[in-house]
Parts: C-alpha cells; sequence; structure tokens
C-alpha cells in the first residue's frame, strides 16, 4: 500500500514523495509523519518546517518490479570531512540500514544517513526499474518505485560540490577554446589583410616593368640603303 504525499501552498504542489503506511494507530482524521518523510517535503527548509503547509495525500498504486535502480548524489561535499578529508564509508550496509524502514523511494528524496556521528544528506537524481525483453533487460526511467520484495542496484554519483567544480572546468576549457579561435581568426584576418596588400604590390611593380621594357621583335629587320656609284 503507498500514498503520494504533496507539500501544497495554496494550489501550488511545492514537493512531493511517496510513502507507505507503518501502522494504523494516529488519531481519527489525522496522519503523522515521520521525520525521513517530512525532510522529502521540506528539504533546504528542514523538517521542522513542515508543520506550516498544507499535505494531500492521495492513494497509488507502483508496480512490483523485480529489480530496480536509484542513482543518489551526496549533497554539499559529500563524504568528505570539513570538505577536504575523504570518509572511508561502507556506503552499501548505511544504505541498507537506512532504507530498511522505506516502503517507496521518489525522485527528489531526500535520505538522510549517519556514520560514525556524522550526518550526511543524499538527493534521489534519478530512479529506473528493470523489464526483461526476451533474453534483454530494458531499464525504463519511474518516479518512484516500490522497495518492497525488489533487488535495488544503487549508483553513487559525484557529490553537489564535485558536479559544480566539473562543470565549471568545462566551461573554462570551452572559454579558453572559443579565445584561442578568436586569436586565430584574427591572424588569419591579418595575415589575408597582408597578403592582398603584398598581391597589389606586385602587380603596381608588373606593371611597371611592363611600361619601362623595350620589347625586341624577333621578326625586326633592318632595312640598308645600297647607294649605287654610277661611272660613267
Amino acid at each position: 500500500m503507498a500514498f503520494e504525499l504533496c507539500a501544497m501552498r495554496g494550489d501550488t504542489v511545492v514537493a512531493s514523495t511517496h510513502a507507505g503506511v507503518a501502522e494504523f494507530v494516529a488519531g481519527e482524521g489525522t496522519v503523522g509523519i515521520p521525520p525521513k518523510t517530512a525532510l522529502s517535503l521540506t528539504r533546504e527548509n528542514g523538517p521542522a518546517s513542515i508543520s506550516g503547509m498544507m499535505i494531500r495525500v492521495k492513494y497509488v498504486r507502483l508496480g512490483n518490479h523485480f529489480k530496480s535502480f536509484v542513482r543518489l548524489q551526496p549533497r554539499g561535499h559529500g563524504f568528505h570531512k570539513n570538505g577536504e578529508e575523504v570518509v572511508n564509508i561502507d556506503i552499501k550496509t548505511v544504505l541498507e540500514r537506512e532504507l530498511i524502514g522505506h516502503t517507496c523511494i521518489t525522485t527528489g528524496d531526500w535520505l538522510h544517513i549517519r556514520h560514525e556521528k556524522v550526518s550526511y544528506d543524499l538527493k534521489v537524481r534519478s530512479l529506473g526499474s528493470y523489464s526483461t525483453l526476451g533474453d534483454a533487460k530494458q531499464l525504463e526511467s519511474e518516479e518512484a518505485i516500490f522497495l518492497v520484495n525488489t533487488d535495488l542496484e544503487v549508483d553513487i554519483m559525484p557529490s553537489e560540490t564535485a558536479e559544480a567544480e566539473a562543470e565549471r572546468a568545462v566551461e573554462a576549457a570551452k572559454a579558453a577554446e572559443a579565445e584561442q579561435e578568436r586569436q586565430v581568426g584574427r591572424w588569419c584576418e591579418g595575415h589575408v589583410v597582408w597578403d592582398v596588400a603584398e598581391a597589389e604590390q606586385e602587380r603596381q611593380v608588373g606593371r611597371w616593368v611592363a611600361a619601362t621594357t623595350v620589347r625586341l621583335d624577333p621578326h625586326h629587320r633592318h632595312h640598308h640603303r645600297h647607294h649605287h656609284h654610277h661611272h660613267p
């Protein structure tokens, strides 16, 4: 049994997630939301801010898949202490301990985990389920998946900070390449202008040479006038 929970501001959905029912112990007309579910609805604002929101609850049917996929991204600096020292963490064991209390997981959810008294937040970036087509397995994108009786494959992305640094490096490389192309373009433009000027100078010199050169006609013959002396 799964429900879609939407945090509403007026008629606008601020955030949404999915959850199951742990036990039916809440008072009549009320629903208890645990902190891990509230975190996915409030995110940066923190679970305490949920008290000022209206929550819409809707029953939904999620498919049962024999194998599912989730891609997680550590928030901030990720598994680094003080943003520098790398923390050796058995992420598989930590996630298994965290997800055992989850019935569903939704794209955009925040997962709060602890390791050696230090808290880390993971964001669900994408979800998928595997369907079998003949002998091939095809991964299909999902908005939410049911975690009961499924084999969950987990992919951990670089942290938000590492991803941002990589994007900045790519943008810097593109800017440097564009500047290099502009410099080459300027050099080529100047070189073409120089070639045109040089060609024009050569044409002027050619005209001067043509005007001052005497052409010799190989067929030209000198006619000598002969004087005949007549003797008396």
